[in-house]
């Protein structure tokens, strides 16, 4: 068990958004292969259906997998993603609904969060500046404004729409 323990600690447990998608698809594909070939090659019916239900087990993993955003400069950055829990700068990440944004840059980073329709703040939806060198945690999956112009307006069926941004001050 601790070879184990010390082999997950030397494998890199942060990828790429690339890789990530990669892995997925991967996921995906070996699930999909048994049933698809079962139905159609051998005509056996609905006999493996079962295996496409473990699909839906795949979407929360992509919801509940921490991002990373790591801005070296105004308008670059990278973005990553939290396989197994992982230490980066000092700061442990582990599996839950957040997205982590490294300044590591020399610049002043904002976050801002944006409320269209109905929608008002909840209690940890607060702007935030993000100094040179330092982090900031949100409890959401990603940003949806990396340092791109804001719409006036969004295109909702519910009452309303949260967006956030990052920029460059």
């Amino acid at each position: 068990m601790r070879k184990v323990v010390n082999l997950l600690k030397i494998i890199n447990m942060i990828v790429s958004v690339n890789v990530y998608y990669v892995i997925l698809a991967l996921i995906v594909l070996a699930l999909f292969i048994k049933p698809l070939y079962a139905r159609f090659i051998k005509k056996q019916g609905n006999k493996y259906d079962a295996m496409y239900l473990l699909i839906i087990f795949l979407l929360p993993v992509n919801w509940y997998t921490p991002k990373i955003i790591s801005v070296t400069d105004c308008g670059e950055y990278k973005k990553e993603v939290v396989l197994f829990p992982a230490k980066r700068n000092g700061v442990e990440m582990g599996y839950g609904k957040n997205t982590f944004i490294f300044n590591d840059s020399d610049k002043k980073l904002i976050l801002e969060y944006h409320f269209y329709g109905k929608n008002t703040p909840d209690e940890d939806e607060v702007d935030a500046m993000i100094l040179p060198g330092n982090y900031v945690k949100i409890n959401r999956v990603g940003v949806d404004h990396i340092f791109e112009t804001l719409p006036d307006k969004v295109s909702s069926k519910s009452g309303g729409a949260t967006k956030t941004s990052l920029r460059c001050e």
